[in-house]
């Protein structure tokens, strides 16, 4: 369920790209991809377009991430739009039907009629194939969204929790004591700025929608320091 990283190298984390693949490709050209000990995550949400269908370039990047699923330094994270798609069960799948739909006819555009269920039966696959979170020896967890006041027993409950008006730093803490880490990066929430942290969490928008605010932001940290807010601080970069 969470992939296990070393102390070496670094790892560059970004979120909620949303069918944006000229921002994906801009991240992309961060990763030194034959380096090892250069890990890449992205945390969740890399489909569903927030605007048209046709400018949604969602098919596009998940045939990028299939080029690159097998390799040890590249970690797609789940979100609950990914789960949306592969988990018909999920409330997720009932509730996102118009994003569901979106994302067949984004294939469409780029695909032929008669390629349509093979692409779509193909990103299925893919996406089942996502990890739900990554953590590292220094003591970093990484996923979609993090613990809020509402309990969750599986995977489907985690993914839908938000808590644009729930205060979970007790929630976050208590989870990071059981498991014996140090501090959780997050997306799913868009924040005013582009980043916020609540306590040993951090919120990061890697491709912002508020109105007012460019900046894109991602991570990318030192996997050899001690992780502590101040590491987090200093590791958050913007791309334009």
């Amino acid at each position: 369920m969470a992939n296990k990283i070393g102390n070496k190298g670094q790892l560059l984390i970004f979120t909620d790209i949303h069918g944006d693949k000229e921002l994906f490709d801009k991240y992309m050209d961060l990763w030194e991809v034959e380096n090892p000990n250069c890990h890449i995550c992205f945390a969740g949400d890399l489909i569903h377009g927030r605007f048209s269908p046709e400018k949604d370039k969602s098919p596009e990047i998940l045939d990028i991430v299939s080029e690159y699923i097998n390799y040890p330094n590249f970690h797609p994270l789940l979100g609950n739009h990914e789960l949306s798609e592969i988990d018909s069960s999920s409330y997720l799948h009932m509730t996102m039907r118009k994003q569901r739909a979106h994302f067949i006819r984004s294939i469409s555009t780029s695909k032929s009629k008669k390629e349509l269920d093979d692409y779509r039966k193909k990103y299925f696959d893919l996406m089942c194939k996502f990890q739900f979170a990554i953590v590292t020896e220094n003591g970093l967890w990484v996923s979609h969204i993090g613990p809020s006041k509402k309990s969750y027993h599986n995977v489907r409950d985690y993914l839908w929790n938000t808590f644009e008006s729930d205060d979970n730093s007790t929630n976050v803490n208590d989870f990071l004591k059981n498991h014996d880490l140090k501090f959780m990066v997050v997306g799913h929430t868009e924040t005013p700025k582009g980043y916020e942290f609540l306590d040993k969490q951090l919120i990061i928008n890697s491709n912002h929608h508020i109105k007012g605010e460019v900046n894109n932001y991602y991570l990318d940290i030192d996997l050899s320091k001690i992780v502590d807010k101040e590491l987090i601080k200093k590791s958050l970069k913007t791309i334009t």
